[in-house]
């Protein structure tokens, strides 16, 4: 609560401007001075020594652990070849960031899906349940996506086009493209991304196109070299035909060459 004060008083005294680390120590100690809990900061270890700080925080993981039990418990019904009742937990009134706690946790016991991937019974089930496939929540909806993709779930696959075509977060589309690659997808993956290769950014792309082994460049150039062609066509179309069957590109040359020829010939009749 103390540092929470603080902060509205040196949110206020230097709002619209920049201070110094120096200032910064200053305005801290007067505005502590008295407070035995603000004294013995390290000030040259903070601004000057490398590392993380050794203080050690203590965060309330209560909504976490509740996210990584719901996750462990899956995992094991997983594990029992759903032998038993799955797990029946109400998470209607859970936030987003708990959701993908729970899909963070089974990533992560499964190395991504790829060492260990869940079976295909137990991804339906789990996807089911909460409505998972349906969700409106990118965060969400990519990390079940990969749980899917990994347990060869094919339900899943129109889901991952529509996700990966209609936003181009490299985040979200480099690894679900590489999920497609690498399970057994590999011609969605690579048909899904040249059909919608311009609406990424060219970064993006150029990535996508290493991880699908494909050339951008040589497909670059092939367009190139057909648009190029349209151009020529349509300059020959808006071309006076005064030597009809004659390309445009021969009628500048001749015009060129005719140029050079007066030129010269002017330059000896001066002499």
């Amino acid at each position: 609560e103390s540092f929470l004060s603080f902060t509205r008083a040196y949110l206020q005294k230097y709002k619209y401007g920049f201070i110094t680390s120096e200032e910064f120590q200053s305005f801290f100690e007067q505005y502590f001075e008295g407070n035995t809990e603000a004294d013995g900061v390290d000030w040259k270890r903070w601004f000057h020594e490398p590392g993380m700080p050794i203080e050690v925080l203590k965060f309330d993981r209560t909504l976490s652990k509740a996210s990584e039990e719901l996750a462990e418990t899956w995992l094991a019904y997983d594990v029992s070849n759903g032998v038993g009742v799955a797990p029946t937990t109400d998470i209607a009134g859970w936030s987003s960031s708990q959701i993908t706690c729970v899909l963070d946790t089974m990533l992560d016991k499964t190395n991504a899906g790829e060492a260990n991937p869940l079976k295909l019974s137990t991804v339906k089930e789990f996807g089911d349940m909460y409505g998972l496939k349906e969700t409106k929540n990118s965060e969400i909806l990519f990390r079940y996506c990969r749980l899917a993709i990994h347990a060869r779930d094919e339900d899943i696959l129109p889901v991952v086009v529509h996700f990966i075509t209609t936003q181009g977060r490299m985040k979200y589309i480099r690894p679900l493209y590489q999920d497609l690659f690498t399970c057994g997808y590999g011609v969605l993956a690579v048909k899904t991304f040249v059909s919608k290769k311009d609406f990424y950014h060219p970064i993006a792309a150029k990535m996508l196109a290493v991880d699908l082994k494909i050339s951008v460049e040589r497909r670059n150039r092939h367009v190139e070299g057909e648009q190029e062609e349209e151009n020529e066509q349509k300059g020959d179309q808006n071309t006076i035909k005064l030597f009809p069957g004659v390309s445009s590109n021969k009628i500048l040359v001749a015009i060129v060459i005719i140029t050079g020829l007066a030129g010269i010939f002017a330059l000896r009749r001066r002499k």
